[in-house]
């Protein structure tokens, strides 16, 4: 509702600034013409001079506004955007489908949504006042002298006619600068990846040097498009001046042989430029136009193969009780880029109250898995279930409202460790969150700061080692509310004594939460409710840790391997 309202707001604001352009040409008018003829004395106080400080006021102000309306519109679209395109984007990136790149994302979501913002508050604000003041003006001028109206109304138009004209001749090569600032991104994310390796092998200089190649020629880009605008800025000046000076041959012809009045020929000459000053700042504005359309055009290509990537059908939220079940029936699955099947026939539970670890050799599906959970893929074959209820049935938004996930990266925004703790849950008070991080052995660490919990996490958590980086997104995962508790190797990081603490606090917590773990580590597999061993996409054992040692299977000969390298 408040879009509509703004943009309502922009047209008022237009219409009352062309007024108020109007009658402050009226009045200067006045003035001059009383002051020259009448030989009238005017004082600041006179109502003239008046309504003349009240017009040019109101001007001012009413443009503050209008700057500022168009402003918020520009960042309520922008971020309308944002968040339209980042919550369905995300699964794709983790997923790694679709095409799209870090760097490319990247570039999207700052330089191109940035040019889309300046194409509404600058190009598309600076249209409505084009059109609102000149068909303002030109029902005042015609009723008054309807020569000079027909000269606005032929002469108008070939402003805009040029702009365009000119400008075509820049849309190519702004097309072409934005497909090479992608590809630039890409090539800068490459060389970052990379330049370890480059540096063992000598080859940073030459990297460097073949990166200050690559962004001389974009600036070069830049400057040809700026050469455009230059030359489109001039041919527009230069035809408004030319349109002023015709209007102002004809008024003063007219004004010699006394077909006009002085006063009516002094308002039309005062208001000609003020006619012509919206179209010719349009002109100027026709750079950012034509970016944030290429930007804009580029934005809804990349929005368009998210969209494919969705389900077709509408999905609505489903009603789930607070003890929610995890369920995977005949599920098989392969990636695009490779033949083998990952997942074959793949059938389990998760029932509520219990740990499902997941165990086997790398690449037996362990993590796919995890990802059909968080359904940063879907299966080829079968379905994921929530409660007896299929993820196609259940929107995406709903679904990660009940799910908390650990991977094997961390994730943390600038802001205290308190703070990057309450991310998952802000109700958690600080006495909650102190006995997360003892769980995880953490509290002590943190107590000996000055500021303790409200000490600043800084870029990339550099202040902690990675295993307390991991161990604060235990704590994280810990706290979440949401009844299904995904970990990707939680304690990978962990010596074994902290190992047992944590396993004692995933005891207690289970009672209230569905949880599916992934480890190597056999100790902190042990006292799962249910182990799967997976092997070549499959489930070769399935039970409790003592079920499965009666079994001398598997995972009986992998316990007594753990055992005996102790």
């Amino acid at each position: 509702m408040q879009l509509p309202l703004f943009m309502g707001g922009l047209l008022l604001f237009a219409f009352i600034t062309a007024i108020s352009i109007i009658y402050q040409a009226k009045w200067i008018s006045i003035i001059v013409d009383q002051a020259v003829f009448e030989q009238k004395a005017f004082s600041i106080s006179s109502p003239v001079f008046k309504w003349l400080i009240l017009f040019i006021c109101m001007r001012g102000v009413i443009q503050f506004l209008y700057q500022f309306t168009a402003d918020k519109v520009g960042s309520r679209i922008i971020h309308g955007m944002r968040v339209n395109i980042f919550e369905k984007i995300l699964p794709l990136i983790a997923s790694r489908t679709g095409g799209f790149t870090s760097a490319g994302i990247a570039t999207l979501f700052t330089d191109k949504l940035d040019a889309i913002k300046q194409y509404y508050t600058q190009y598309i604000a600076q249209a409505i006042l084009s059109a609102m003041i000149p068909i303002t003006v030109l029902f005042f001028i015609f009723p008054l002298d309807w020569i000079t109206g027909i000269v606005f109304l032929i002469t108008a138009p070939l402003i805009p006619f040029f702009m365009m004209l000119i400008g075509s001749q820049s849309k190519k090569a702004t097309e072409y600068r934005w497909g090479y600032l992608s590809r630039l991104a890409d090539h800068f994310a490459d060389h970052i990846r990379g330049m370890e390796v480059l540096k063992q092998f000598n080859q940073s200089r030459k990297s460097l040097n073949e990166i200050e190649r690559v962004s001389t020629r974009f600036a070069n880009m830049t400057m040809d498009i700026l050469k455009i605008t230059f030359l489109s800025a001039l041919a527009l000046e230069l035809l408004t001046t030319l349109s002023t000076a015709v209007v102002a041959v004809e008024i003063g012809l007219r004004l010699l042989s006394s077909g006009i009045e002085f006063q009516t020929a002094f308002f039309i000459l005062l208001i000609a430029p003020e006619f012509y000053l919206p179209l010719r700042l349009l002109g100027l504005k026709f750079h950012a136009g034509m970016t944030g359309q290429t930007a804009a055009i580029e934005f809804y290509e990349v929005l368009g193969k998210v969209m494919q990537h969705e389900q077709l059908e509408n999905v609505e939220e489903v009603a789930l009780d607070e003890k929610v079940s995890l369920e995977f029936q005949n599920i098989s699955f392969h990636y695009a880029d490779d033949q083998r099947e990952v997942l074959h026939d793949v059938s389990f539970s998760c029932a509520p109250g219990t740990v499902t670890a997941l165990i086997g050799r790398s690449g037996s599906g362990k993590s796919t898995l995890a990802k059909l959970a968080l359904r940063f893929v879907e299966p080829e074959h079968g379905q994921v279930l929530m409660n007896g209820i299929s993820a196609e049935e259940i929107s995406l938004k709903h679904w990660y409202q009940q799910l908390a996930w650990i991977g094997q990266k961390s994730f943390y925004a600038e802001g205290s460790i308190l703070e990057n703790i309450q991310f998952a849950n802000p109700a958690a008070d600080e006495e909650r969150v102190r006995q997360v991080l003892m769980s995880v052995g953490l509290i002590e660490k943190i107590t000996q700061l000055p500021e303790g919990l409200q000490t600043p996490m800084d870029e990339f958590g550099s202040n902690f080692s990675g295993g307390e980086l991991q161990r604060l997104q235990l704590g994280r995962a810990l706290i979440s509310p949401s009844p299904i508790l995904i970990l990707d190797e939680p304690t990978s990081q962990m010596d074994p004594d902290l190992e047992k603490l944590f396993i004692n606090e995933l005891t207690k917590i289970k009672r209230k939460k569905t949880i599916l773990l992934i480890a190597h580590r056999l100790q902190t597999v042990m006292n799962a409710d249910q182990i799967l061993v997976l092997e070549n996409g499959k489930i070769i054992e399935q039970g409790g840790h003592l079920a499965l040692m009666q079994q001398q299977g598997r995972y009986a000969a992998m316990v007594d391997t753990y055992q005996r390298l102790r």
